[in-house]
């Protein structure tokens, strides 16, 4: 009978929690995958994986005799069961140890703890136990790697392919290259001899182990022709060396992209050369090192090079965005916290309950003594802030000043959204600091403007805020227009556009009377990571760096020193 039921019924939207409530941290994703760091995603780790998907796609269309009407799905089912092999490979090759960051390591590394000294083959069939080990279409490398092999200008997607083709290829004399490369790695393993290019359930066990005494993720350091040719890739010259770029895709873009990809490595380079002696075991600690020049764990980091201060100031920029970020989160969180404990599920609330609670919570500042944000106007803000900021226009070498920690603290602990709200007004007067001494140049500019009004752009949130201190405003006042426009507006507008993809992440409606909450309300917002996992792992791999910067004696190595001395590309 349930056929006969009115379909209108039906919930037409699944209502999730939704990741990012005011949808901020898209500017800063888009300027690190576009701008900084193309081809280096968050959950890269192992640079072999960029050879190891180059020779599989090459070898595909070589041996599998792909047509007209070859489309990606029949290259991801190729992709995804080689995949197995090499990530158990890789696997095997450390037990009993564990290795991080291997595609589908979740489901075969303990598989292969519990069965590799009782059974002697490896289920390679998409139907077989370990053939759901992911569910995207193609595997690890359509999950993680397939936008950025196509940032490194290693694989081609159909949209920018100009013959008739239909799945993603090896991107030309380049593709060959990295793929053959890898090849003469693994030409001599009897998984390449005999199965490579078979079509089977199981491949014996012995054969798995024997590839990854050849392919495993950590002997790309020795294999210098793969290792060196990964590195150039990397930096952007061996594109320059043996690519006609199609002419659907945009050179300059390409060069552009190049360029700064090669800046962001010499960066981290320079940073593991001034921290080599300690571990930055967390992103936080590179988060203060970048944004401060010094971290709690007595690690010190000034650009000194000329060349590379100007992408230490636009990576600068990226941390101040994700305080001012962290910040407005913070209010959010701790509004739909307010909103669930005062009924707000059951009758709208006041957003002026809100701001009147906020605005009686008291605050001890420098200077000022023991005061509310009814006490106090933005003026009187803003020159506390400029009297204990510490000094200098970009924060280099400099020590924190009283405010600075009290809003560090705040940011940690987000206990009280009004010295939250101090957070903003301390980064808005940093960067008023550095337009007035220094000004910005045009790239910083337009990362400032990334956004524009819909995201709220870093320049917006700044400028908006410098308006509030030039009439002087109230503070309590500012923090209202500052929840209407910011938090309240801010995440219906960003839940209505979720609505296209049938997710309802509203955590909050707007009524008459006020804002009533969902039973969806819990919040739980992180960081974006700024990549410094993923980008230091890579430098790792390619034998630039003598350990993680995650470990102590992370230093340059001679190849890491070539490349910071070189002269610009």
């Amino acid at each position: 009978m349930d056929e006969l039921l009115p379909q209108w019924t039906v919930p037409s939207f699944q209502s999730i929690a939704g990741r990012y409530p005011l949808g901020l941290e898209a500017v800063s994703l888009n300027i690190l995958a576009t701008k900084l760091a193309p081809g280096l995603p968050v959950l890269s780790r192992h640079p072999r994986y960029w050879s190891i998907y180059t020779y599989l796609i090459k070898r595909f269309q070589d041996t599998q005799k792909p047509t007209k009407t070859t489309k990606n799905p029949v290259l991801g089912r190729y992709l995804k069961s080689r995949e197995i092999v090499f990530a158990s490979a890789a696997l095997l090759h450390h037990l009993p140890e564990f290795l991080r960051n291997v595609v589908g390591s979740d489901t075969l590394g303990p598989w292969l703890r519990r069965n590799q000294s009782t059974t002697t083959s490896l289920p390679v069939s998409l139907e077989g136990e370990l053939g759901s080990y992911l569910q995207q279409s193609m595997g690890g490398y359509g999950q993680i790697y397939r936008g950025a092999m196509a940032d490194l200008e290693l694989v081609l997607h159909p949209e920018n392919i100009r013959e008739d083709i239909y799945f993603d290829i090896a991107w030309g004399e380049l593709g060959t290259v990295v793929a053959n490369t890898f090849a003469s790695a693994i030409a001599e393993t009897r998984y390449v001899k005999e199965f490579i290019d078979k079509d089977i359930d199981e491949i014996p066990l012995n054969v798995v182990r024997e590839l990854g005494e050849v392919s495993c993720f950590c002997l790309l350091r020795h294999h210098e022709p793969e290792r060196r040719l990964l590195t150039d890739v990397l930096l952007g010259k061996a594109q320059a060396t043996f690519h006609k770029e199609p002419q659907a895709i945009d050179k300059e873009y390409l060069l552009y992209r190049r360029r700064q990809r090669a800046e962001t490595v010499r960066m981290f380079l320079d940073l593991a050369d001034q921290t080599q002696n300690i571990a930055l075991s967390q992103e936080d600690i590179f988060r203060n090192l970048l944004y401060y020049g010094h971290s709690e764990n007595g690690a010190a980091w000034y650009p000194e090079r000329q060349r590379i201060q100007g992408t230490w100031r636009q990576w600068w920029l990226i941390q101040l965005r994700e305080w001012v970020v962290g910040a407005l989160n913070g209010i959010f969180r701790d509004f739909v916290s307010w909103g669930n404990s005062r009924g707000g599920l059951f009758t709208p609330l006041p957003i002026r309950e809100y701001v009147q609670y906020i605005s009686t919570l008291s605050l001890t500042l420098p200077s000022i003594g023991e005061k509310t944000l009814q006490d106090l106007s933005l003026g009187q803000l803003s020159t506390m802030i400029d009297d204990n900021i510490s000094s200098g226009a970009w924060p280099l070498r400099a020590q924190k000043g009283e405010i600075e920690k009290i809003s560090e603290r705040s940011r940690l602990r987000q206990n009280n959204p009004a010295m939250t709200f101090l957070t903003l007004l301390v980064s808005q007067r940093r960067y008023a600091r550095i337009q007035q001494q220094q000004g910005f140049l045009v790239e910083e500019v337009a990362l400032l403007r990334e956004g524009n009004r819909d995201r709220l752009s870093t320049n917006y949130i700044f400028d908006w805020l410098a308006d509030q201190i030039a009439h002087d405003m109230p503070a309590s006042q500012t923090f209202e227009q500052l929840m209407q426009e910011m938090i309240v507006s801010q995440h219906i507008r960003v839940a209505l556009s979720k609505l296209n993809s049938n997710a309802d992440t509203f955590r909050f409606h707007e009524e008459e009377d006020g804002v009533r909450f969902t039973p969806y309300s819990n919040v739980d917002i992180s960081s974006i990571s700024v990549r410094f996992e993923a980008i230091s792992e890579a430098l790792y791999g390619l034998d630039l760096i003598s350990a993680s910067l995650t470990k102590p004696s992370h230093g340059p190595t001679t190849y890491g020193w070539e490349i910071l001395n070189a002269e610009p590309f």
